[in-house]
């Protein structure tokens, strides 16, 4: 099951109102951007444990740092295979 947001301060919203086994961010979103989720996330008690993972037009070697610096297991730049998030997720989560 999924749950999707449609920006940054969705996601905030609806993280309570669920249990999540991984969470998956975009960086540019509007309101609160990816970074924003992955450090809240993170430096949360409750959520600190759930794989989190950057998907992202931003390539640069200091967003990916960023990105990671922040908690954010992976950190996938689009275009991307999409094998390799599959490869991911079970990698996280198992079969």
């Amino acid at each position: 099951e999924t749950v999707e947001a449609c920006n940054g301060y969705e996601a905030l919203k609806v993280l309570p109102q669920h249990t999540f086994d991984m969470i998956i961010t975009d960086i540019n979103m509007p309101e609160i951007n990816g970074l924003e989720i992955v450090h809240f996330v993170k430096s949360n008690e409750a959520y600190k444990k759930i794989p989190t993972i950057i998907i992202s037009t931003d390539h640069g070697e200091a967003e990916v740092k960023k990105g990671l610096s922040l908690g954010a297991n992976r950190y996938f730049i689009k275009p991307f295979e999409m094998e390799r998030l599959k490869e991911t997720v079970v990698e996280f989560l198992g079969s």
